[in-house]
């Protein structure tokens, strides 16, 4: 769940997106929110508009469905066209098992339930023209239109395709868009990238958190507790659920969000592993960074020791045969000669012809950014 995109970040991410955009009059303010609310948002829905020439009837509406009946329409060429935002008369009423799915980022039911959650405030609506008879075809860049505006919406929301569903998926009212929508999630995931968003656990309510509660949920939030630093656990829970020491306070929403656990962190994580919460997640996003610097740095003193090394023994190679070709530099100490030859070297080898001569393992490194 998201508190829908201001009309000008909407515009921005379509636009970021590629997307060929087209702004009609006041859409940005044109919309139903007088007769309801919008938000907070779950997902992106298609419609075909089952007509040809869209543009306007999905703006002003019809006489018994007032107007905007989407946030943009996509034409065959794969220009958007921008008629409203906000509440717009898309969805209409809709499964709730459905909508669980979409929030949860799971699989959806085989077929929708009964019409029982209000579509209109939760999604964003965007009508792709077509006849929807199974004859009339979608053209490549309408297609490819429509996935970029599902991903972009999607990017901005930090959602994974799973939040991207059809009409005919919502209810079984419907029948549209009149393509698979398997397909277009398909190829919105892959839009976004190979890397699966992370289902997090949503907020079960306060009422879920009672005395002697046993759950996989409670498990893994202790698990988090502990990766977290944050809890009064030094290990554990067990996977059972039962608790070693009490949590000091029960989470609420808003401490849940920052700390809630993944779907599949059903056991706890090795050491130096993320558990794959929303904490751990940055957290190892954050160590990724220092790692490259970190084995640079230990490859690199490894590097200048071997050169101190192979410079003392080529000092003290050429310092022998002086000593004993020039009786008079006997007298000086032995280990001024060392130190004179070995700086000598040390310059030596600092010179670019030098360094590049040298093995590959002795060559100094410049540090990564």
């Amino acid at each position: 769940m998201a508190t829908p995109l201001s009309a000008t970040a909407f515009r921005a991410a379509l636009r970021a997106e590629g997307v060929t955009v087209v702004e009609h009059g006041d859409w940005s303010t044109h919309n139903r929110d007088s007769v309801g609310a919008w938000g907070p948002v779950a997902g992106v829905m298609l419609h075909h508009t089952a007509g040809t020439n869209s543009v306007s009837l999905c703006r002003t509406g019809r006489s018994d469905l007032p107007g905007p009946l989407c946030v943009a329409v996509i034409a065959k060429d794969g220009t958007v066209h921008l008629v409203g935002y906000g509440r717009t008369n898309h969805a209409g009423s809709g499964s709730q098992a459905v909508y669980d799915a979409v929030r949860a980022a799971t699989v959806l039911p085989s077929r929708p339930g009964v019409d029982a959650v209000d579509g209109n405030a939760h999604f964003y609506g965007f009508e792709i023209e077509n006849l929807g008879n199974g004859k009339d075809p979608y053209p490549e860049a309408q297609l490819a239109a429509v996935e970029q505006v599902a991903a972009a919406v999607c990017r901005t929301h930090g959602w994974s395709a799973s939040h991207v569903i059809g009409h005919k998926e919502w209810t079984t009212r419907k029948i549209d868009p009149s393509f698979s929508m398997a397909s277009m999630r398909t190829r919105v995931a892959g839009r976004l990238g190979t890397r699966a968003t992370p289902a997090y656990e949503p907020f079960p309510g306060a009422a879920f958190f009672t005395t002697g509660r046993r759950s996989a949920v409670i498990t893994a939030m202790g698990r988090r507790l502990v990766a977290e630093g944050c809890g009064r656990y030094e290990v554990g829970p067990d996977p059972t659920g039962r608790r070693r020491t009490a949590v000091r306070t029960r989470p609420g929403s808003t401490s849940w969000a920052t700390a809630a656990p993944t779907r599949t962190a059903s056991r706890a994580p090795r050491a130096g592993r993320s558990c794959g919460c929303r904490g751990c997640e940055t957290r190892r996003e954050a160590e990724e960074g220092k790692t490259g610097k970190e084995a640079h740095d230990m490859k690199d003193s490894t590097r200048r020791a071997l050169r101190t090394t192979f410079q003392t023994a080529l000092a003290v190679a050429a310092a022998l045969p002086l000593l004993a070709a020039a009786p008079g530099l006997a007298d000086l100490p032995a280990f001024a000669v060392l130190v004179a030859a070995a700086t000598a070297f040390s310059r030596l080898m600092s010179t670019p012809a030098v360094e590049n001569a040298l093995p590959s393992w002795l060559r100094r490194e410049e540090e990564p950014s």
